[in-house]
């Protein structure tokens, strides 16, 4: 975080700390070589204990009466933690190259198209698309549903269900599966992407942008129990160190095809994603890399490589507190006040609903806020010091640019 600060925040010396987190770094990888096979594992575990590269975690137990509710966080009927198309769209296809120029991506225009041949932890963050037959059912919280004639709604179910490819374990009780259910006795969610404008008298797990944060739900051992669950939380684990060894390296010009090998290629299989190859990413390997923003002086462009390594950080440690402060010490923030677009729709499909879609029309990406108007300051990138804390020590300042605000 430091050196990063220091470079891109114009403060110098970012050499040093960026040579630091080199050297602890390599020693963490190489006291903790392995990383869990199963992605899922680190999320819908009940003991973390013995999972491959956990350094820190939180252990739970009904036992003692320790217990969270995290599995129900992206997926209540008040949740607003939607992904949003942005997101989405940076994850990898199986191919290892972006949804741009990537042989194996489709479109987007169906959802079974859109997460086809993609990064499986894309699978594991937003709730992948189904449909199922609940004709026979007369209550939005029973369990009866069947499978339709349409090979297509049934894809994510199965490949779920089976586990190919995903790199699960043999008899992980937690681990996610589809149909959804919301941790009640039955509970049966009939389709994702599920919109919190058209509820099909099925009034939770809805989204505004059609993409659903599950990355921590887990299937309940015992239904009804979904506020007491025990599965342990990682704290700190060595994925986290070998992206940080992967970016200082790169911003040291040290990153070759080795340290790929020792970081982000260890990352890719267990996600079904090709392995990085440094000497083919160059300028035009993802036409949407940041190239600048001209509203921002001293605005820059990240190096192609460089974007690379960000969007492999941006995708293990979705969910996990590291956003925010990723863009703040890169002097990024203002890629927040983007348009936040959701999935593609035809308006066609809600009769009798008014839906907002990106440049009007009657199809296209779900607009859930337009693009702003105003520029992100400099001064927000310190928070400001609340006031109480400056009357109980005078000596310390405001921040600059606070001064007025607070």
């Amino acid at each position: 975080f430091e050196g990063t600060w220091r470079k891109y925040h114009g403060l110098g010396n970012a050499e040093t700390y960026l040579r630091e987190c080199k050297r602890v770094s390599a020693e963490l990888i190489e006291k903790y070589p392995n990383i869990a096979d199963c992605y899922d594992d680190l999320f819908c575990s009940l003991e973390l204990k013995d999972v491959p590269g956990v350094i820190l975690y939180r252990e739970y137990s009904n036992a003692v009466g320790v217990v969270h509710a995290v599995s129900i966080g992206g997926t209540t009927a008040t949740s607003f933690y939607n992904p949003t198309r942005d997101l989405v769209d940076s994850y990898l296809c199986s191919d290892g190259k972006p949804r741009w120029t990537s042989e194996v991506f489709t479109h987007d225009k169906d959802p079974y198209e859109e997460f086809s041949n993609r990064d499986h932890r894309l699978w594991l963050h937003v709730t992948p698309p189904y449909t199922v037959d609940r004709s026979k059912s007369n209550d939005a919280w029973d369990n009866k549903w069947e499978f339709t004639d349409n090979p297509k709604d049934r894809s994510f179910i199965d490949s779920l269900s089976t586990r190919i490819g995903i790199g699960y374990g043999t008899s992980k009780e937690r681990q996610k599966t589809l149909p959804f259910r919301q941790g009640y006795i039955g509970g049966i969610l009939g389709a994702s992407p599920h919109f919190d404008f058209f509820l099909n008298n099925q009034p939770w797990y809805k989204s505004a942008f059609g993409y659903n944060n599950w990355k921590y739900y887990c299937c309940y051992l015992d239904m009804g129990s979904q506020r007491n669950e025990e599965t342990d939380m990682p704290i700190f684990r060595i994925e986290e160190v070998m992206l940080n060894y992967a970016e200082a390296m790169c911003e040291l010009g040290e990153f070759d095809q080795t340290v790929a090998n020792l970081t982000i290629n260890k990352l890719r299989p267990r996600a079904n994603v090709a392995p990085m190859i440094v000497t083919n990413i160059n300028a035009s390997f993802d036409p949407k890399r940041d190239k600048g923003n001209s509203d921002y002086s001293g605005d820059y462009e990240v190096n192609p490589l460089l974007w690379e390594i960000r969007r492999e950080r941006r995708i293990e440690l979705f969910s996990e507190g590291f956003r925010f402060d990723d863009l703040r010490r890169w002097k990024k923030c203002h890629y927040a006040l983007k348009k936040k677009l959701g999935q593609f729709v035809r308006s066609s499909d809600f009769p009798g609903v008014s839906v907002t879609i990106d440049g009007g029309g009657s199809e296209g990406y779900l607009e859930f806020h337009p693009q702003q108007t105003h520029l992100w300051p400099d001064y927000y990138y310190l928070n400001p010091i609340p006031r109480n804390e400056r009357v109980l020590n005078p000596q310390l300042e405001q921040n600059p640019g606070w001064e007025s605000e607070n």
